[in-house]
């Protein structure tokens, strides 16, 4: 199975919900951080990912762009190692990481 990149056009990042806010949330530094913390810091980025109208767009941009840093689209690139290490294998775990988010993102939604 082959996940299709494709680069999104620049202005979804306009839309962002994440825009303005500090990129500390989104690049998340392990070393600063005790498991448990860092687990609490990413699953508050990430419940501002799952309310984020272009939460696919963001996904689609850093899959293309071999991004290795940070949450992009709610998923946590960083603890996938460097991009060009089995480029494939790591493809099909970010978009399987990536759908969970979409289905959180789907409940919040149904339910507010």
């Amino acid at each position: 199975m082959t996940f299709p990149v494709t680069k999104p056009s620049p202005s979804w990042q306009e839309k962002a919900g994440c825009k303005g806010l500090p990129s500390d949330l989104f690049f998340l530094d392990c070393s600063k951080h005790e498991v448990g913390t860092y687990k609490t810091k990413l699953k508050q980025t990430q419940n501002i990912c799952a309310q984020c109208e272009v939460l696919r767009d963001c996904f689609k941009y850093a899959t293309a762009n071999d991004e290795c840093y940070g949450v992009w689209g709610g998923v946590d690139f960083q603890t996938r190692g460097k991009p060009n290490r089995n480029r494939a294998r790591r493809l099909r775990f970010l978009y399987i990481e990536h759908q969970k988010v979409l289905r959180k993102a789907k409940q919040a939604r149904t339910y507010k």
